[in-house]
């Protein structure tokens, strides 16, 4: 998964299917781990928080990304689109 958006809060923002194994697991147990590597730098980046599936159509909307239909045919009114 990449992240869409992070915003000031410092939420980092991704699109999920409703029925993804992921959802199922932050929904049995919300803390997550994230890592993010540069290998050309040898860079790499963790980050612990608590996550939660959201459900929001206008949160979607503020979210909206081109690349979001290369995985949701129906773009952001896809139905599975979290």
């Amino acid at each position: 998964m990449s992240p869409v958006d992070t915003d000031d809060e410092g939420c980092i923002w991704f699109f999920s299917d409703k029925s993804s194994n992921k959802n199922r697991e932050i929904t049995q147990n919300s803390n997550v781990q994230l890592y993010f590597s540069n290998n050309s730098s040898y860079e790499f980046l963790t980050i612990y928080g608590d996550a939660e599936v959201i459900l929001n159509r206008k949160k979607l909307e503020e979210l909206r990304n081109p690349i979001v239909k290369v995985w949701f045919t129906e773009g952001k009114d896809d139905p599975n689109l979290s």
